[in-house]
């Protein structure tokens, strides 16, 4: 029962709707307990379990009741009409649903086999209680929210409860403002500029880290391109020349064609040039992430200035039309507006610092300096600079490009090791052999004790006869060849089409900018400024200096964006081009 309040309660945020849906589960109760007291059945596990099922659904049938009347309020239905309304749309559903539980434990209710005595006390509660909540719930729940709804109306009506609840709101959330804006900083923080950020990141950043490591790797492989096989030791011993036993040692080295270990080192090279292009990707994708945050801190630095001067504005207004209404000059309505205007340009403050907070701790993960928090410098400019010429050949610098047309090479590197390895290969041997017994050189014989050795020197020519599947492997690697360069020349295509499309964002962003910046600023600090003037002086009503504020703030607003969007343009040409 504690679990279900809960439930509801998460459900409505309201704790009145709750205690009201809640209500269901004493009339259920009732329908439960008759249907056992009419059949004559006791209470037991099996009927305890039934009212777990029956409150479970009778409480269903309430939210549902409760969450039409609701849903019907936002649109602004008045209260007797959305209880009739609501009641209506929801009594099909309710009545389906109790007789779809009705009919199904109805077998359960009247069994008579095996297990009848645990399923008939179950069926009873949840068939009696559905058929008395069902008929109830839409007379008793409609009944209380009439109640509650009307005093919460009456309430909502009262001018001073309304000034009360938004001065309230006012402090609460100044209050979680400051909250926000102290709790980064309370750590204590370091001011570092974008190009220590870069330096500092290419040394320590996680994935740098680890392609210096692959690159280590790659260069002590090297060392495997010479990988001449192990050398052969035999030694015999028996009856080999005669009725003696003769001992014989022997030693054998093979050895690859000389082209195999030259291309293998060709492509061990080539290996330890791919993972540098790697290296270059990986930095330069780090270096365009650190950009584009660092460039989205400052644009929430500019936006919380322009958030802290709105909440100047209206906090003047708001006096201005507290006093106004003090001395009967001004309406509530004029407070009121004044009210909430400071309360969504604080609500707005908070979601932007947090926004802050959020990326410059993206920016600390990604420089690998999260021991201490770090800072933007105050000096930094707000609007990048652009030093490169609009030429798309230069994405014939992109990182990327470059590793893909490296990847021909390597392709090319494997099929020349291939074809080297169809070369034959040879063998180099020494035996020293005894041959102990009488022989007869040049017309002499004499007898040989093991202590007279005899030695030989071999060398053995291993042809490639059977080269099909060698054949096989090449043409494979052939195709390859051409994968890489298919791969490499799509890419090329895309990164111009890329290439094309951000240069027109530069242009498109660079114009609005010199608009901004030549005419539209200064009109927007006319209207502020004038606008706070007039207003302060009784010249306009509270509407004008309301639409007035607004058009200026938004002109500043767009500015902002549109300056963080140039921003981003440029750091993507940048990307794509591969510059720093």
């Amino acid at each position: 029962l504690i679990l279900i309040f809960l439930l509801l309660y998460l459900a409505l945020k309201s704790f009145s709707q709750t205690i009201m849906i809640y209500m269901a589960i004493p009339l259920s109760a009732i329908g439960g307990v008759f249907g056992l007291w009419v059949r004559d059945m006791p209470f037991s596990i099996s009927a305890g379990i039934g009212f777990i099922v029956l409150f479970g659904v009778a409480v269903l049938n309430g939210l549902v009741l409760i969450t039409s009347m609701n849903q019907l309020k936002k649109e602004g239905v008045s209260l007797q009409e959305r209880i009739i309304q609501g009641t209506k749309e929801r009594i099909r559903p309710i009545f389906l649903t109790a007789s779809t539980d009705i009919l199904g434990f109805l077998p359960m209710a009247i069994s008579t086999g095996a297990g009848a005595e645990v399923q008939r006390p179950l069926a009873t509660v949840v068939i009696g209680g559905m058929l008395t909540a069902s008929l109830l719930t839409l007379f008793v729940i409609p009944i209380l929210y009439s109640l509650v709804e009307s005093k919460s109306e009456k309430k909502s009506k009262s001018m001073n409860g309304f000034k009360l609840a938004n001065l309230l709101w006012i402090p609460i959330i100044g209050s979680g403002l400051l909250f926000s804006q102290h709790s980064f900083a309370q750590s204590g923080y370091e001011t570092i500029t974008l190009e220590n950020a870069i330096n500092y990141a290419l040394k320590n950043n996680g994935n740098i880290k680890a392609i210096n490591l692959e690159i280590e790797k790659l260069n002590t492989l090297r060392k495997s391109s010479f990988n001449i096989k192990k050398t052969d030791l035999g030694i015999q011993y028996g009856k080999m020349n005669g009725f003696n036993n003769d001992l014989s040692f022997s030693i054998e080295q093979k050895f690859k064609f000389p082209t195999v270990y030259t291309k293998q080192k060709s492509l061990n090279e080539s290996y330890i040039e791919n993972g540098e292009k790697q290296k270059i990707i990986t930095e330069n994708d780090l270096i365009k992430e650190i950009k584009s945050t660092w460039f989205q801190i400052i644009y929430l630095n500019q936006q919380s200035k322009l958030l802290r001067h709105q909440d100047s504005l209206y906090t003047q207004f708001l006096k201005a039309s507290q006093l106004k209404y003090e001395t009967g000059e001004g309406t509530f309505l004029e407070q009121v507006t004044a009210e909430t205007k400071l309360i969504n340009i604080r609500v707005l403050e908070v979601e932007n610092q947090s926004n802050l907070n959020i990326h410059t701790r993206v920016l600390e993960t990604l420089i690998n300096k999260t021991e201490i928090g770090i800072k933007v410098a105050q000096d930094s400019p707000t609007k990048k600079e652009f030093a490169l010429n609009i030429d798309s050949s230069a994405v014939s610098n992109n990182p990327n490009l470059i590793y893909l047309q490296n990847q021909i090479n390597i392709a090319e590197h494997i099929t020349n090791v291939t074809k080297a390895k169809t070369l034959p290969d040879f063998t180099i041997g020494y035996v020293n052999q005894s041959m102990i017994g009488s022989h007869t050189v040049n017309g002499s014989t004499d007898y040989y004790d093991a202590n007279q050795r005899f030695q030989a020197v071999k060398a053995t020519l291993s042809i490639p006869i059977f080269v099909r599947s060698n054949r096989a492997n090449i043409s494979a690697y052939k195709i390859d060849q051409q994968i890489a360069a298919t791969k490499a020349e799509y890419y090329q295509t895309f990164l111009l089409s890329e290439f094309e499309r951000v240069i027109q964002d530069y242009i498109k962003y660079k114009t609005m900018i010199d608009y901004y910046e030549k005419s539209a600023l200064n009109q927007a600090n006319l209207i502020i400024e004038n606008t706070d003037k007039s207003y302060i002086n009784g010249n306009i009503n509270y509407l004008e200096y309301v639409q007035s504020i607004s058009i200026g703030i938004e002109i500043k607003q767009d500015y902002n964006t549109i300056l963080n969007a140039y921003n981003q343009s440029i750091i993507a040409i940048e990307y794509l081009v591969g510059k720093r």
